[in-house]
């Protein structure tokens, strides 16, 4: 199976997914969800913080995590192996239950 593949298999059996990154690895999951007509499943891309300085760059909502309420929905990480153990630590520590690398 393909990343892709395994992409729109996730966005089909989920009924929302919040994308956890606002750089360059978050728009090609956008845009993949874009081409493969999920993305109306995206809830809202989360950031760790200053939501507002992303929110221009896309077009579906951007959410600090503190403020996501929903813990059960899918996440998938959307950053740099660089940032990922951060950023999924930071997932986990907020209550999410279902982490993923994007």
């Amino acid at each position: 199976m393909t990343l892709i593949e395994e992409w729109n298999d996730l966005f089909k059996k989920n009924e929302s997914i919040y994308i956890y990154g606002a750089g360059d690895i978050a728009q090609l999951l956008v845009d993949q969800a874009k081409k493969s007509g999920f993305d109306e499943k995206i809830a809202a891309l989360i950031v760790s913080e200053n939501p507002e300085k992303y929110s221009g760059n896309f077009d579906i909502p951007v959410l600090s995590l503190g403020s996501v309420i929903d813990k059960g929905t899918l996440v998938l990480i959307g950053v740099s192996k660089k940032y990922y153990e951060e950023v999924f630590s930071s997932a986990q520590k907020a209550g999410f239950k279902n982490i993923l690398d994007g």
